[in-house]
């Protein structure tokens, strides 16, 4: 017969799964940056803005609509908008990068 857990005991092994979670969560923010890199690679490449309006609010409104909560669409938006701005930045200085480098190798300075 087996004891009933303390409630301390069933905290610790809730966050433990939070924990797993997060870890998980890290390295999928992790290889989506690294795609969004890849992007902003090929934005460089094509003189295209680092930004894409039009392609933000069509990924928000293709994950809300996916959303099966309990998120809330709003929080579920203020996240990804964070993490959009965290690419943009990332991919901003690769472009800026990328950018400088073709000047160097053409010699323009």
């Amino acid at each position: 017969m087996s004891t009933p857990q303390t409630p301390e005991r069933q905290l610790a092994r809730l966050r433990q799964r939070i924990d797993r979670i997060d870890d998980r969560i890290v390295a999928l923010l992790n290889a989506r940056t690294k795609v969004a890199l890849a992007i902003g690679a090929h934005k460089a490449e094509a003189a295209l803005p680092v930004r894409s309006p039009t392609r933000e609010r069509a990924l928000l409104r293709r994950l809300e609509a996916a959303n099966p909560g309990p998120l809330g669409n709003r929080n579920l938006r203020r996240i990804y908008q964070q993490i959009m701005n965290a690419a943009a930045t990332l991919e901003t200085a690769a472009v800026r990068h990328t950018r400088r480098g073709a000047k160097r190798r053409h010699g323009d300075r």
